[in-house]
């Protein structure tokens, strides 16, 4: 489209050309109407215009999509990365308590300890007398 766009303009141009020369040409374009020949000319730039709009304004587009998917996908896939490591990190300790706490009571009972309260190994934060 360039290349012909080109070509027409270097043909229109005034450049070393009389009147009657140009007004034969648009004439000529015009099928003997001058002023259709340059409704023409102008309806062909307008529209070559519109054509590079639409590609520059499809590649923009295109860009703009790719940079938005890539951006949010990426602040979306860091969520739930984030969310699932959480979910892991609560049942791996989860089970690190539980084990724990089954070890202890389990080596209070060998040892023939008194278990009076268990809820106290369970549950520590809830027992006054190991705040200090």
């Amino acid at each position: 489209m360039k290349d012909i766009g080109c070509r027409v303009l270097d043909v229109v141009q005034a450049n070393g050309k009389s009147a009657a020369t140009i007004t034969n040409g648009l004439k000529s374009v015009g099928n003997g109407s001058m002023q259709i020949g340059i409704l023409k000319i102008a309806e062909f730039y307008r529209t070559a215009g519109k054509i590079e709009g639409i590609k520059i304004g499809t590649i923009r587009g295109a860009i703009g999509t790719t940079a938005f998917l890539t951006i949010f996908g990426s602040i979306g896939y860091f969520i739930y990365s984030n969310i699932e490591n959480n979910k892991k990190q609560i049942i791996e300790g989860s089970a690190i308590i539980n084990d724990f706490e089954d070890g202890i009571i389990e080596y209070l009972n060998e040892n023939g300890e008194c278990i009076d309260n268990i809820e106290k190994i369970k549950n520590p934060e809830d027992d006054l007398s190991l705040k200090s």
